[in-house]
């Protein structure tokens, strides 16, 4: 399935965005966009899609996806039921790599910074000390205003930059070409994927799928 390009508006105040949702709906789809994203679970749970990689997510999780990565959290059906007593509590920020200005993160002090941005095009899954301070610090940025507000998210990403071994998602190998040409036997295939991942699916089934062999499904896929 070709992955949606989304517009992320900042508002006419703020050069960057940041909000809550309380809802699992929200950008319910697999999508990308050109802005960075560093996101807190702190509640809710589920499969998390980041490029090639497929995990659980839940409570506390606290993730930063780069600029067009394809991404998708698909929220435990639990949270969907009217009667649900499973709620979301997420909150999202969204902003450009050089909002702050063309040649900030070339500066010497910045090398930190740069370096977790370059990482984020793979996904990071923040862990450890580095988590519970991230996640404290989105909080405050829910409510700052003025230099605050920047300051609060070059915080978060010097703490991201701290850890020793980032955990990294996607693998090194995958790409995402936004402008290249999703033929119609992939999107077969990663649509097949997502609507059955939660079932065990034989290699000969999503071959079927794709109208080929088991083994030139193997290469093909491992092509694209």
């Amino acid at each position: 399935m070709k992955p949606q390009l989304l517009k992320v508006s900042s508002g006419p105040a703020h050069s960057f965005s940041v909000r809550k949702d309380y809802t699992p709906h929200f950008n319910n789809r697999w999508h990308y966009h050109n802005e960075v994203e560093l996101i807190h679970f702190k509640k809710g749970a589920g499969t998390q899609f980041i490029g090639d990689s497929i995990k659980h997510f839940k409570n506390g999780d606290v993730i930063l996806v780069g600029k067009q990565l394809p991404h998708y959290w698909r929220f435990d059906d639990s949270h969907f039921k009217d009667d649900s007593k499973t709620s979301v509590d997420v909150t999202v920020v969204h902003f450009c790599e050089d909002f702050w200005g063309e040649g900030f993160l070339q500066l010497k002090e910045n090398e930190g910074i740069r370096s977790v941005l370059e990482n984020a095009r793979r996904g990071i899954e923040i862990t450890g000390n580095a988590k519970v301070k991230v996640s404290a610090l989105l909080e405050k940025m829910l409510i700052a205003e003025g230099p605050e507000r920047i300051i609060l998210l070059m915080e978060a990403l010097m703490e991201i930059s701290l850890c020793d071994c980032p955990n990294l998602l996607s693998s090194d190998v995958f790409q995402h070409k936004p402008d290249s040409v999703y033929n119609d036997r992939i999107n077969a295939i990663y649509e097949y994927s997502l609507a059955n991942f939660k079932n065990k699916i034989p290699l000969e089934e999503i071959a079927s799928v794709a109208n080929i062999s088991p083994s030139a499904f193997c290469r093909y896929f491992k092509s694209q």
